[in-house]
């Protein structure tokens, strides 16, 4: 719209209806900035936020920056940037900018003049002065806010000694009326406003302060921040940072949430930094030095400064293009074209006078540069870095000294591209493990484990590992589960996860999988190949001994080797143990075979046993000499060993028992109660087993 336009319009209502107009006006931006997500931050295959068009009195375009990857949508005319689903096949964050900025450098530029104290107002479409606006005195630095509205100016209020409280002015470009004021500290000079719209902080020299001030609030500081010697201030794209240049050497990082300082840098600036401005990444800062003919260029997160030439004398004022790739400086001669890819110089531009403000049009195709003695405003093409036809701007200027960006886009126009980041997270995923797992063990052995390497990449939780049925896994290789887990979230390192057959795994051939499961993750499902094989059974038929004449006795057998607490009650079949002897065999041995026993987890081994036929006559002799000497020092009573329910019982002279035993594991050595009994002669009982008639007689102990 036009400026004539604008002035028709505003005088055809009354005061009233342009306050509400105007309040309007306020509430629908501060709106759509509200419905803004600046910074997105989604996973691979997920939706984004749609991000609206700006909306206001120019006309936008969209640019993709970088990242075009993750499947942005076609864009444009003045349409929204839908939602869309996120792309990354690259494994890694793809972080993905995308800019909105206006087509046309319709606008106006709003230039201090520090002597005349107050603001020429020039179209940049029509190249004339539009009109003056007073504010306080010496006005030097200059900001405009996010949505164009309004322009905020910096003066020291003392054109004596700079000891006076600065006031910032601002002013309404509807009206080109100063709206509203703020009281700072002595000798202020440049201001920063925050791209949100809601903070301003402007240097205070003399008191060695940043003064935060409250934008939604005509007159409210939030708060002052103690700096010593602050001259260059800037603030970073996405608002969060905010950045203080000091003549002692330091560069000032600020958390704009709290307005704490988090971080001083060293720079070997030596002389003045009126100016300091920040790339559209946040990662670079630059900082002026007039008197030098060299820049600081501070890599933020390296916490390093190099200095680069500016090919000239006092670099002054900045400005970047809104993609970042060029940085224009005003200097004594004229204005320096720096790449900033390389720091080099791209092109000197000789200008006449003495040069004290740069600033880039919204679309970024032209460069305003204030100029005094003569006082003009040149304008550079940014497509041939050649002065623009245009140029110079002859104008009525007095001292003009505008330190800060004074271009305004047209009514309700951002004064600079708006960058929006999308970044796009890989899905997460749970690493390729390698090989599958082949095992070989016996029916209650647990054989070596192979291993599996197991990690992810961008997790919402921890990997489980599930072991199949018929294995177990462990982290280990020491206790073994069902179930393990590793890691928490994020990148999981690879981890090496052993898995092995379980020991109570039946015998057979497996074909089963592990399972590795993560919150989001696709499962992961490793082969697991598995047989298990019998294990061996040793079934021992029992030696046995009976009495001649007597039935056959029970036939028993022993096992050795069940495992996993297993017994005979697991065996499908029991063994079959036989004798080739009779009830009625004669004296002799006969052999005891087992068979037939069947089990699906055993292989069977058999031993045979023997059947001893005695006759089972006990022969006792009458006496024995326990003197230690190794020749008959126990009474050794043939045949009783076949009498495992036997008793013996030997009374002395007076009927008193001196020993008893049931069964005769050894034999009698002529003791009582560990005493060594006198030699003299005891009488015997020896009652081998029901039925039979016991044996009596006596027994002579000789020593």
């Amino acid at each position: 719209m036009g400026l004539a336009r604008k002035i028709v319009f505003i005088h055809c209502i009354t005061g009233i209806k342009l306050f509400v107009i105007a309040l309007l006006v306020i509430i629908f931006s501060i709106s759509v900035k509200a419905q803004t997500p600046q910074k997105q931050s989604v996973d691979a295959n997920q939706a984004t936020r749609a991000i609206p068009m700006p909306t206001g009195g120019c006309v936008y375009q969209w640019e993709v920056i970088d990242g075009q990857e993750i499947g942005f949508p076609i864009l444009s005319g003045n349409n929204d940037v839908p939602a869309f689903t996120a792309k990354n096949n690259t494994g890694k964050t793809i972080t993905a900018h995308i800019r909105v900025k206006p087509s046309s450098a319709d606008g106006f530029a709003y230039i201090p003049n520090n002597t005349s104290n107050n603001v020429t107002v020039v179209s940049t479409v029509t190249k004339n002065i539009v009109t003056h606006v007073n504010v306080d005195a010496q006005p030097y630095g200059v900001a405009v806010s996010p949505d164009g509205r309004y322009v905020y100016t910096v003066s020291t209020k003392d054109i004596g000694g700079h000891v006076n409280p600065g006031v910032v002015s601002v002013i309404e470009t509807t009206g080109n009326t100063v709206v509203g004021r703020y009281t700072v500290g002595e000798n202020a000079a440049a201001i920063a406003v925050n791209p949100n719209g809601k903070q301003a902080y402007v240097v205070n020299e003399t008191t060695a302060t940043i003064s935060v001030l409250d934008l939604t609030s005509y007159g409210t500081v939030i708060t002052s921040i103690n700096i010593g010697q602050p001259y260059g201030i800037g603030v970073s794209t996405d608002g969060t940072r905010l950045y203080v240049a000091t003549k002692g050497g330091q560069l000032f990082v600020i958390d704009t949430s709290n307005n704490q300082i988090i971080d001083q840098i060293p720079i070997s600036l030596v002389y003045t930094p009126p100016s300091l401005v920040v790339s559209p990444d946040g990662a670079m800062v630059y900082i002026a030095q007039q008197g030098a003919t060299n820049l600081g260029v501070v890599d933020v997160a390296a916490r390093t400064e190099k200095q680069v030439s500016v090919g000239a004398m006092s670099p002054f004022a900045m400005a970047l293009t809104p993609e970042g790739d060029k940085l224009y400086v005003s200097t004594s001669s004229g204005v320096t074209i720096l790449n900033t890819a390389d720091n080099s110089i791209k092109k000197l531009i000789p200008l006449p006078g003495q040069h004290y403000g740069v600033s880039v049009s919204p679309d970024g195709k032209l460069v305003f540069v204030v100029c005094q003695n003569p006082n003009s405003l040149e304008v550079i093409s940014t497509m041939t870095d050649d002065l623009d036809p245009s140029s110079p701007i002859n104008n009525d200027m007095d001292g003009a000294l505008s330190v800060g960006n004074f271009i305004v886009g047209d009514a309700g126009c951002n004064t600079f591209p708006v960058t929006y980041t999308i970044e796009v997270k890989p899905p997460p995923g749970i690493n390729n493990p390698g090989d599958a797992v082949s095992l070989s063990t016996h029916y209650g052995t647990s054989l070596t484990a192979q291993t599996i390497s197991v990690g992810g990449a961008n997790l919402k939780g921890p990997v489980t590992v599930i072991a199949p049925a018929h294995f177990e896994v462990s982290t280990d290789d020491i206790t073994f589960k069902d179930v393990v887990t590793i890691g928490t979230d994020g990148d999981i390192t690879a981890k090496e996860i052993f898995v092995r057959l379980k020991a109570t795994a039946p015998v057979g051939t497996y074909h089963e999988n592990v399972e590795l499961t993560s919150p989001g993750a696709v499962t992961v499902e490793v082969p697991a190949e598995g047989t298990v094989l019998k294990t061996q059974l040793n079934i021992a038929a029992d030696n046995k001994i009976k009495f001649f004449g007597d039935p056959l006795p029970v036939l028993t057998v022993a096992y050795t080797g069940f495992v996993n607490g297993e017994g005979p009650a697991q065996l499908t079949r029991q063994p079959v143990v036989t004798t080739t002897a009779a009830a009625t065999s004669p004296l002799g041995e006969y052999p005891i075979t087992a068979s037939d026993a069947a089990s699906s987890n055993y292989i069977f081994t058999y031993v045979s046993g023997k059947l001893k036929i005695v006759n089972g006559d006990i022969s006792t002799p009458n006496a024995f000499t326990p003197n230690g000497d190794g020749i008959n020092d126990t009474w050794e009573i043939k045949n009783l060993n076949l009498y495992a329910n036997c008793t013996v019982e030997v009374l002395n002279r007076y009927g008193q028992r001196v020993y008893y035993t049931n069964g005769y594991p050894e034999p009698w050595s002529g003791t009582f109660n560990g005493q060594t009994l006198p030699t003299g002669t005891y009488y015997y009982i020896i009652r081998a087993k029901p039925g039979l008639k016991p044996l009596t007689g006596p027994i002579s102990i000789i020593r």
